[in-house]
């Protein structure tokens, strides 16, 4: 099984159901007491409202990309959610997107996307 990177914090509580949902997805597939392999780096939001709320979409980016890239770094499979103004500083064919677990997310969760 390899092993998921899960960049979240866009508030700790929109990365809780990502983190059910791919674990109940593992645990239908393979059964008994398996769950997934997964690093999770979780940002803080304050720190990311303030510089949206200043307009500065770039130091968000910066943020944001700076932990993607550790997740990289870490020779790991990378899931995103993507967000709103951010220009990603990293090669979009090293992403891999988990759109099985977006479309599975619960209608009340509001996902951000590409404008």
């Amino acid at each position: 099984m390899k092993t998921i990177g899960l960049l979240g914090g866009m508030s700790w509580e929109s990365t809780i159901p990502y983190y059910r949902l791919i674990n109940e997805g593992i645990k239908q597939r393979l059964g008994g007491l398996h769950s997934a392999q997964m690093l999770l780096h979780s940002v803080d939001f304050h720190e990311i409202e303030e510089c949206q709320r200043r307009g500065e979409w770039d130091k968000t980016g910066d943020i944001l990309a700076e932990a993607a890239l550790g997740l990289q770094r870490a020779q790991k499979v990378l899931c995103y959610v993507p967000i709103r103004c951010i220009k990603w500083r990293m090669p979009l064919s090293h992403v891999a997107l988990c759109l099985s677990y977006t479309l599975r997310m619960p209608p009340d969760v509001q996902l951000p996307g590409p404008e």
